[in-house]
C-alpha cells in the first residue's frame, strides 16, 4: 500500500505478521542506517524510536543521494514501511528493508 504525505512517499510493506524486528535492525546497521533499538518482552516487541524521529514513528534512517529513507514502525497495526520523499530513495528503501527481512 501507497500513499503520499505532503511530499513524501510512504510504502507499508508488512501487516499484522509477527517478525523478528531487532535482527532487522541490525541487519540495516550493516547497511548504514541509524537505527533505534527493539527487543522482545513477554512475546511483544518493545520499541525505542530514534530519539528525534519518536513523533513520528521512525526506527530507522540513512541519507541516500539528496534523500533520506526512513524506516516506520507501527507497533498498533504491526507494520513496517518504507518513507522518502523520491521514487528512487523509496524504492531502495524498500530493496534494503527486504534485504534486513530476509
Amino acid at each position: 500500500m501507497g500513499s503520499v504525505l505532503g511530499l513524501s512517499l510512504v510504502h507499508w510493506s508488512i501487516y499484522s505478521t509477527v517478525f523478528d524486528l531487532p535482527s532487522v535492525l541490525n541487519k540495516l546497521i550493516g547497511l548504514g542506517y541509524s537505527v533505534g533499538k527493539a527487543q522482545f518482552v513477554s512475546g511483544d516487541v518493545v520499541v525505542e524510536y530514534l530519539v528525534d524521529e519518536a513523533m513520528n514513528n521512525i526506527i530507522a534512517k540513512r541519507r541516500f543521494e539528496n534523500d533520506t529513507i526512513k524506516v516506520l514502525h507501527d507497533g498498533g497495526r504491526r507494520a513496517i514501511g518504507i518513507m522518502s520523499s523520491s521514487k528512487d530513495s523509496l524504492t531502495v528503501g524498500l530493496a534494503e528493508l527486504y534485504r534486513g527481512i530476509e
